[in-house]
């Protein structure tokens, strides 16, 4: 098994709970990719897939439903 952290995509377009977000997940020893909207992330993680992705329900564009 690797000792690599776990990479994880978070996806928000409220700055504040994107920041906390990763924080808290920075803090837990994650390596954490932080996007602002729905195709930032689809394309962040299309070039290179995470073990996790959180994503924000309501973002314009690609919602984290999308």
């Amino acid at each position: 098994m690797s000792a690599d952290p776990m990479r994880v995509v978070v996806a928000d377009d409220d700055a504040d709970i994107r920041e906390l977000v990763t924080f808290k997940l920075r803090q837990a020893g994650y390596d954490i990719d932080a996007v602002a909207d729905g195709a930032q992330a689809w394309a962040t993680i299309s070039e290179a897939p995470p073990r996790l992705a959180v994503l924000d329900v309501m973002m314009p564009g690609l919602s984290g439903l999308d």
